[in-house]
C-alpha cells in the first residue's frame, strides 16, 4: 500500500463518519404543500408533514404546531405568509395562553415518526385583497419546560434535539381576500354628520 492510498483511504473514512453523525441524533424535516382543490379560490389549505429521520427522540412545543387541539384553529402564529412583493401577511388568528410550559404541552416525536395535518389558514392571517402568497411553516425549537412548574424527573425526560428551528419547504397559494371571521368583527358606532 501506497502512502496516497493510505491518505485517500483515511480521508474517505472520516468522510463516512462525518455523514454518519450528521443523522445521528434526532433530526425534523417540515414539508409542506398547497393542499387547496384545484379550481378553488376561497380557501388556503396547506399540508403540513413533520417527520423526524434522526434516531433519537425530540420534543416539540405543541402549541407551535397545528398538530393539538385548538378548536380547529391555529394555536398561535406558525407560518409565515408574504405576497409577490414580500409583504407579510400578518397573523389574526388564536394566541392561546397555555400558562407556563409544563411538559404537557411539548409533543414527544419518535425516531422514524410523521406527523401530518392540513391546516386552513384563511382567517389565520390577514390576505389584504388576496392573490398569490408564498408561505412556509417555521417551527422553533427553543422551548424548553419551566424549571418551576415541572419535576425534576420531567425535565430529566426532556429531549430538545439538536436544531434551533425548522422550517419547511416554500410553496406559492392563490389567497382569497382577507375576510373578518364572524364573532370578530368589532362594533360599529354611528357618527352623526353635521349639519350642513
Amino acid at each position: 500500500m501506497t502512502a496516497s492510498f493510505l491518505g485517500r483511504l483515511m480521508a474517505s473514512a472520516a468522510l463516512f463518519l462525518c455523514a454518519a453523525s450528521a443523522q445521528a441524533g434526532s433530526h425534523l424535516v417540515a414539508t409542506l404543500r398547497d393542499s387547496t382543490p384545484p379550481g378553488t379560490h376561497d380557501r388556503v389549505l396547506v399540508t403540513l408533514v413533520l417527520t423526524n429521520d434522526g434516531d433519537q427522540p425530540v420534543h416539540v412545543f405543541g402549541p407551535a404546531t397545528p398538530f393539538i387541539a385548538a378548536g380547529g384553529r391555529l394555536a398561535r402564529d406558525q407560518f409565515e405568509a408574504a405576497n409577490a412583493f414580500g409583504r407579510k401577511a400578518p397573523y389574526r388568528g388564536r394566541w392561546v395562553n397555555w400558562g407556563g410550559t409544563v411538559m404537557a404541552v411539548f409533543r414527544l416525536i419518535q425516531p422514524g415518526e410523521v406527523l401530518e395535518a392540513t391546516v386552513d389558514l384563511t382567517n389565520e392571517y390577514d390576505f389584504g385583497t388576496g392573490g398569490p402568497f408564498t408561505l412556509r411553516y417555521v417551527l422553533s425549537m427553543d422551548w424548553t419546560p419551566d424549571p418551576e412548574r415541572n419535576t425534576t424527573a420531567e425535565l430529566a425526560a426532556f429531549t430538545p434535539g439538536g436544531q434551533r428551528v425548522v422550517q419547511s419547504n416554500s410553496v406559492t397559494v392563490m389567497a382569497p381576500a382577507y375576510r373578518e371571521p364572524v364573532g370578530r368583527v368589532a362594533s360599529k358606532r354611528s357618527v352623526a354628520m353635521p349639519a350642513a
